[in-house]
């Protein structure tokens, strides 16, 4: 996730208005190009939450360097829960694939309350930049 918190207004690149204020979610930053980057950064964006696991961060860093980066990882475990079952020679059927699924994401939640907490503890703290900025 990513934050634009300047106060003017902004167009994409397909001519529809991005506004001051707005959440963009994205893909992670760490495999953006140098034009990449300076494309986010001319939106504004000064600040990352960044929700990916410890390891998968430091696999890839986010690429822009003019951002503060907030690290709030919530660590995944399909893909070790899928590979465990399959090195095991468990034949995984459609529905047991959604089944793990499903309980990943909720397990997003009910065991990562915190991070949530926190990445809206940021959010509120942007208000308030805003609001007194603006003042």
């Amino acid at each position: 996730l990513y934050v634009d918190v300047g106060r003017s207004f902004l167009f994409g690149q397909d001519g529809r208005l991005v506004v001051a204020r707005r959440l963009f979610r994205s893909d992670h930053l760490g495999a953006l190009s140098a034009d990449d980057g300076s494309q986010v950064s001319a939106l504004g964006v000064r600040r990352v939450l960044d929700l990916r696991g410890v390891n998968e961060r430091a696999t890839a860093p986010c690429a822009i360097s003019s951002v503060t980066v907030h690290s709030l990882p919530i660590e995944p475990t399909i893909v070790q829960v899928l590979t465990d079952l399959i090195a095991a020679g468990r034949r995984l059927t459609r529905g047991e694939v959604v089944s793990h699924m499903q309980n990943t994401y909720r397990g997003f939640v009910r065991n990562n309350t915190h991070r949530f907490a926190e990445l809206f503890a940021h959010l509120g703290v942007f208000d308030r930049e805003i609001e007194s900025a603006l003042s």
